[in-house]
């Protein structure tokens, strides 16, 4: 009975691991994601007004109008 539970133990331990590998990889996705993404939107405003600094305020604004996360890079 004991050596059921401590299996049972190591499982659940098991699950917990590959749970938080498991997410570590996604916020790592999504965090790349947003750099792209943020990355595009600074792009497309820089090349129609040709100003880093509004540009970036620009970018800036539609992420806090989105509800997205502030992401450097």
């Amino acid at each position: 009975m004991e050596k059921d539970y401590k299996a049972y133990l190591n499982h659940i331990l098991d699950s917990i691991i590959l749970t938080e590998k498991y997410t570590e990889d996604i916020s790592f996705k999504e965090l790349k994601y947003l750099r792209a993404l943020k990355n595009e939107f600074f792009e497309a405003f820089f090349r129609r007004i040709h100003d880093h600094r509004q540009s970036d305020a620009l970018t800036q604004g539609v992420f806090q109008e989105l509800g997205l996360p502030e992401v450097s890079g």
